[in-house]
Parts: C-alpha cells; sequence; structure tokens
C-alpha cells in the first residue's frame, strides 16, 4: 500500500518485515530497540520524547504529529 500526497510517496508499507534505516536511527536516538519496523514501542517512545500522549496512535490530528510540526516550524527538531 502507497500512502501518496501529490504525487509523492510518503509512506511505504510492505510485509517483509526488514526496517528501515531511517526507522532505526529514529530508534537508535529514542534509545530503544532497533529493529526498523515503526511499531506501537517506536511510537510510544516517540509520543514520550515529545512530550505528548503516549497511546500508540499516530494520526494527522494526532498530538504528536501536531508537536513535531511545531518543533519543525521553530527549527528545535
Amino acid at each position: 500500500m502507497r500512502i501518496i500526497n501529490e504525487i509523492i510517496i510518503t509512506a511505504q508499507s510492505d510485509s517483509s518485515l526488514t526496517g528501515s534505516n531511517v526507522v532505526k536511527a529514529l530508534q537508535k536516538f529514542l534509545g530503544i530497540g532497533k529493529d526498523g519496523l515503526f511499531g506501537q514501542a517506536t511510537i510510544k517512545a516517540l509520543q514520550k520524547h515529545l512530550g505528548t500522549t503516549q497511546d500508540g496512535i499516530i494520526s494527522p490530528v494526532s498530538d504528536s504529529v501536531k508537536e513535531l510540526q511545531r518543533r519543525l516550524n521553530a527549527d528545535k527538531i
């Protein structure tokens, strides 16, 4: 499945479970196990780092997305 925004692939899922190097880097930054999969443990660790609700869910209206955008806009990432 691909999620496309203005002809740009923003996310792609597959069933290989090989993991992503970008997600592994995020997991290393967050100090958690590095499997490269963006699952609930990674999401919760990111939410904890951001100081937002730790529900393991990322959506366009989640506090985590809003906080990430706020930090990006403020050049604080």
